[in-house]
Parts: C-alpha cells; structure tokens; sequence
C-alpha cells in the first residue's frame, strides 16, 4: 500500500526538479523579462495595499520567492552569496523556533516596499534622460565655471542633486560624462572626483527619500521620514559645506583657459542648463512637498507609501509632459530592459534580509541582547547617539553591510529605554551609515569609484576622506544631540 505514495513522491519530486532546472537554463532574455515583470507587479501590489485586501500579503509573498528562482543564476557573486546566506539563517530561526507560515510570509514581504520604492524612483531616469539633463550638467562645468575651485563646488552639488533622485545610479552617470573632460582641466582628476563623487552621493542619503538608508531605518526603528527630513536636510548641508572646505587647499584658483566657439549659441546652451538646473530643483522641492502633505493628510499607511505615491505622481507627470520627444520610446525600453535589471540584485537581497530580521524579531533572539544594551544606554544617556553611530562604523569597516546593521541595530536598540526618541535613533544611525560609505573599504561607492578612477579603497578612503569623516562625524553627532534637546 504504501509504495504507490512513494512512487508519486519520487514522481512529484522529479517534477520540481525538471521544473527548477528549466527555470535554471532558461534564456538569460526571457528571466529578464520576468524579472523586470515581477518587479512591476510586487511595486503595484505595494500601492494596492492601501484597500487593505488580505490576500495580497500572500501574493506579494509568491512574487518575492518567484523572483529569487528566476534571478538566482543571474545574480552577481555578492549578492548571491548574501541572498542565500540571509535567506538560510532565517530559515534556521524560524524552523528551530517553530515559526508559524505566517511569519514566514511576513518574513518574505518585510522589505520588499523597500524594492517597490527603488523601481518607481527609477522612472525619474526616462525624463531625465529625455531631456538631457546630465550633458547641460557638463556644458555648465566647461563652459561657465573657469576655476577649479567653482568647478567642484558645482560637481560636487550637482553630484548631490543628481543622487537624490537617480540614487547609485548617479555614480556611474557622473564618471562617464565628467571624466574624460575633466581629465584635461583638472590637475589632481583621481582627488578631485574621489572627493566630489563620494562626499557628494553620501550626503544625500540623510534625506533624499528613495535612499535605501531612509527606508530600512523607518522600518526598522518606527519612525517617520518628516521627523528625520530636517535633521537630514541639516547634516547633508554640513557635509556639503565640509566637504568643499577640505579640499579647497588642494584646488586651483587660477582661471582655467576654455575653447572659444559660438558666443550666441554658448549664450543659448548656458540658459538652457540653468533652467534646467532650476527644474531639478523644483522637482526635489515638489517631491518633498508631496509627502510631507501626505503625512499631515494621513495618506496611505506609513511614511513609505507615502514616498511611493508622492514619486508615482510626480514621475509620471514629468514623463507624461515628455511624451511627444522623439526618443520617448527608446527610453521607455531602457527603463524596463535596462534600469529595472539594476534593482533586481537588491530585490533578492531584501527578500532574504526581511527573512532573517524578522525572524530575529519572532524568535526572541534579539530580546536576549535587550539586558545588556539596556545597561550601556542607561550609562550612557544621550551619548548613545555617538555610540551607535561608531557601531554602524565600525562593523562597516570589517566587512558588515551598513543595511544589515541599521535593520539589525534599529529593531535593537528601538526597545530599549533610550533618553531620546526613534527618530533621533534613526538619524544616528543614519548618520553611521553615511560617513562609512565615504570610508569604509567595503560600501559599494567605495569600489565603484575605485574602479573608475583607477585607485585603490584605501586611497580614497583614509588618505583623501579620513579628516572629512573624522571632523564630520564629530560636528554631525553633535548636532543630532543638539537637536534631541531642541526637539
């Protein structure tokens, strides 16, 4: 009686297998496709939620599993390795703590909002591109600015602009545009980029919206993007300022000799750039305006949706007053077959990093570390703010990714009895994160503009940040305690 039942395991075995393996030889096109499909399809789930429909839990939770199937084999070897790693501890936890089904659902959904907002955020590349905002950038720097110092000054706010809507993608935007260029008018190119290219991305990431940063501390700490967007706002401009003061030493202020062309079409390009400029400022203040009115209007449910919608909207508009450009087609392709292949990586890794957190969270485990970082936080008061952020440090600079940490150490120390409320936390923590990607050896800019520029971490790093982050992390840790007092 019972070999039947064998015989149709061994069967229904066999099909799975079959069925993997198909999924694993599959044309790498059609896995891209689907990819960028289920990417779409898991953001407008994200946006459906607000109607509160039970089953859509369910339906995100399959989509998150589908895309790690169909993404597994194209995955870059970091973010493989860190996939898997995240997705078999939390299996661990969750089957040696005999978790319900329903904690691994919620496991799987935990942080793929977080992928949603990177793919609508994403759409701001097909206006931008359209209008060729990047090459009047580079008219501007050639033409206009004559100096160096002016020229960095520029790049760097450029630089800083750019990353808050295009976010990574502003790195490899800028080196391609800038670099040949700059190469012939810059005497230290590989320091002035290595600066104006990090200090500008990192600081951006204490406010802009889509920032991963901002998303995971929100989920992680509870607290709200309006509560940390001035403090935010308030630390980008000392990074800015800083970061400029620094390297003005090593700038020239010798006027730079330009090529001589057209007057009355260099006149023209120039306005051009400038209203541009302005437009991009516009969209920013727009986009900041929007959620903040979803906020006090209670739109939606928490402070990501409300990013979401606000960036649906105005994305769409922007895009909407481009649709007649001859190329509006071409980039509207570019979006599905190029951006949204960039956000899968990521959308893997949120899968399995919301597995393994939540099942710390579930588990118990992390209530466990409660006593003794209750007996640091009661000792230390409202230096716990500093002590947190040289955590995040810290364990960047020996390899640990500042997104594990600000999801690990937010749900931590959220519980404790903390002098100050999750919304100074989350700044810290923030704040950590920030001065570790302008040094550790590890964040991903780091080894991009390594790469590009021909150089090694540690150069860009110690030799041509460590003072910036030194005096950075000194001055922004204590405005954060100052604002705890203010607030």
């Amino acid at each position: 009686m019972k070999q039947p039942r064998l015989k149709k395991i061994e069967i229904s075995t066999r099909v799975i297998a079959a069925r993997l393996g198909w999924v694993y030889t599959m044309n790498t096109l059609n896995k891209d496709k689907i990819c960028a499909s289920l990417l779409i399809a898991i953001a407008v789930v994200q946006m459906l939620t607000i109607f509160k429909i039970p089953i859509l839990k369910d339906v995100n939770a399959i989509f998150g599993i589908l895309i790690i199937i169909f993404a597994y084999s194209g995955l870059s070897s970091s973010f493989r390795k860190m996939t898997l790693a995240f997705l078999g501890l939390g299996a661990v936890v969750n089957l040696t703590s005999n978790q319900p089904m329903e904690s691994w659902i919620s496991g799987i959904n935990y942080m793929l909002n977080i992928s949603a907002i990177l793919v609508i955020m994403q759409l701001f590349t097909i206006p931008i591109r359209l209008g060729d905002y990047a090459g009047s950038f580079k008219h501007l720097i050639l033409k206009v600015f004559h100096t160096e110092r002016s020229i960095y000054c520029f790049s760097t706010l450029v630089i800083h602009m750019f990353s808050s809507i295009l976010l990574f993608g502003t790195i490899p935007v800028m080196l391609s545009l800038l670099g040949e260029p700059l190469k012939q008018i810059v005497k230290d190119y590989k320091r002035f980029m290595g600066t104006s290219l990090v200090r500008g991305y990192a600081t951006v990431v204490m406010w802009a919206p889509g920032a991963v940063n901002i998303l995971l501390v929100l989920n992680s700490t509870g607290a709200r993007w309006v509560d940390i967007f001035f403090i935010g706002v308030t630390l980008s401009v000392l990074g800015l300022f800083l970061a400029i003061a620094f390297q003005f030493p090593y700038l020239s202020d010798e006027k730079i000799p330009c090529e001589i062309g057209n007057q009355e079409q260099d006149k023209i390009k120039t306005k051009e750039a400038f209203t541009k400029l302005g437009y991009i400022f516009l969209i920013i203040i727009i986009l900041v305006v929007f959620i903040l009115l979803f906020d006090y209007l209670n739109i939606g449910q928490g402070s990501t949706y409300r990013v979401m919608l606000a960036s649906l909207i105005l994305a769409s508009a922007w895009i909407m007053l481009n649709r007649n450009h001859p190329n509006f087609e071409l980039e509207l392709k570019e979006y599905f077959q190029v951006s949204l292949k960039k956000m899968v990586d990521l959308a893997c890794m949120y899968v399995g990093l919301g597995v393994f957190s939540l099942s710390l969270e579930t588990s118990g485990i992390l209530a466990g570390f409660t006593p003794y970082v209750a007996f640091i936080a009661e000792r230390t008061g409202i230096f716990m703010v500093p002590v947190a952020s040289f955590l995040v440090c810290v364990l960047a600079f020996i390899g640990v990714h500042p997104f594990v940490l600000l999801v690990l150490l937010g749900k931590l120390l959220v519980s404790m009895p903390l002098t100050f409320g999750p919304h100074i936390l989350a700044c810290a923590l923030m704040f950590g994160a920030t001065v570790s990607y302008m040094s550790s050896p590890f964040a991903g800019i780091m080894l991009t503009a390594s790469k590009f520029l021909d150089t090694t971490v540690y150069e860009i790093g110690i030799r041509w940040n460590g003072r910036f982050c030194i005096t950075y992390f000194i001055l922004g840790n204590i405005i954060i305690m100052l604002w705890n007092y203010l607030s």
